[in-house]
């Protein structure tokens, strides 16, 4: 699997909020917009534009007969909300706003307003009292992402450097989203954390980590969602509105 191709998978995944449907939405739009081929490194821009085009086209399919690829992916929800969808191109999988245009097929200008609409959509609102919990052993990167959270719109967020500590505090307060750091001291690693935390709370888990590409593909245990470190603010402020603010909506 190429570095491209585990990027569009995961970001298939972050988009619809799901692994599993997300996989799907991967496997047909990949399906169609490279025939089988495998996906080249260092043509990221272009690998994006042709997902995007094969996902507007494989939704947009009408009369398909059923039980075929051709129907699933037409039940799949489509990249119509154009200020989110801008958003997190830009600010989450780090696109340039031109690129960005050219990956949703709009002009620079209908892209520029989106992401500025996407922005203020995804803003939370500190009084829906949202929690997070960082897992994270090293205190500066700790503090710089409890500040990213609550400058996001979280409410409370929690610390823990261990697994174990993560897991009590999980128990206590029950939070709405955690990041985890993929590799911790004393040998443990997000992934140890994943299972019982989604398990206890129900959150969405992604790692923070330096190696993303070796993440995405090697996992055993799938986050969901990745933030690459060094972290970039606009992507995490972004991942946490994505999540929280669409689960406020539902």
């Amino acid at each position: 699997m190429s570095n491209e191709q585990a990027e569009l998978r995961h970001h298939a995944r972050v988009m619809l909020w799901d692994r599993d449907v997300g996989d799907e939405l991967f496997r047909l739009a990949a399906d169609r917009a490279f025939q089988g081929t495998s996906i080249p490194d260092n043509q990221r821009m272009d690998a994006f534009k042709r997902f995007y085009e094969a996902w507007r086209e494989g939704v947009s399919t009408v009369g398909a007969p059923l039980f075929t690829d051709a129907a699933l992916f037409s039940a799949l929800p489509g990249p119509d909300n154009v200020p989110r969808q801008v958003l997190m191109l830009v600010d989450f999988a780090g696109f340039p706003l031109d690129q960005a245009a050219e990956i949703m097929g709009i002009d620079r200008s209908v892209a520029e307003k989106a992401l500025s609409i996407g922005r203020t959509q995804n803003r939370l609102d500190p009084a829906m009292g949202c929690k997070a919990l960082i897992i994270e052993d090293e205190f500066l990167i700790a503090e710089e992402l409890s500040a990213l959270a609550k400058q996001a719109g979280i409410a409370e967020v929690y610390l823990a450097r261990t697994v174990e500590q993560a897991i009590l505090l999980a128990q206590e307060h029950l939070p709405d989203i955690i990041f985890a750091d993929f590799r911790l001291k004393d040998g443990e690693t997000g992934v140890d954390a994943i299972e019982p935390l989604r398990e206890l709370s129900g959150a969405p888990v992604g790692f923070v980590t330096a190696y993303p590409h070796s993440v995405l593909k090697h996992s055993v245990i799938p986050p969901d969602f990745l933030i690459q470190k060094p972290f970039r603010p606009e992507a995490v402020t972004a991942i946490i509105g994505h999540w929280l603010v669409e689960k406020e909506m539902d």
